[in-house]
């Protein structure tokens, strides 16, 4: 197995995916009124919507993240839905949730925002690196 094989199919569906499921996430129809009051936005600070610096940032993040999905799949040998699903979980579990939840206890952050935060990793991360595993 190629260590650097990259299939730019499953890193493009898992970009979109990563969009997707972060618009959905943060938007009102789920958490993102609660999210905005957490964090301590008011509504005329989210008038501008999402710019073009945002976009591009969001695109930018998602794309570094479902290369090292790509990668980590070579590397470990986690192929197929299933393994690239352990893999994303694991990742979360090791390298998101202790780092987020440290906010929690140094900087007072609401759990209510560590588990708005930690679960939109969770699902983007779990989905990314099954769509990866599985192309």
């Amino acid at each position: 197995m190629d260590q650097f094989e990259l299939s730019l199919l499953g890193i493009l569906l898992a970009v979109v995916y990563n969009l997707v499921i972060g618009s959905l996430w943060y938007s009102p129809m789920m958490f993102g009124n609660r999210w905005t009051v957490l964090v301590g936005h008011r509504e005329d600070d989210l008038q501008g919507g999402m710019t073009p610096g945002i976009m591009l940032g969001a695109l930018s993040v998602a794309l570094v993240e479902a290369l090292g999905f790509s990668l980590l799949k070579n590397f470990t040998g986690m192929d197929g839905f299933f393994g690239g699903l352990f893999l994303g979980l694991f990742i979360w579990l090791v390298f998101i949730v202790p780092p987020f939840f440290n906010r929690v206890l140094y900087e007072k952050t609401p759990r209510e925002l560590y588990f708005i935060n930690a679960g939109a990793n969770m699902v983007t991360f779990a989905g990314m690196a099954a769509i990866i595993g599985a192309v």
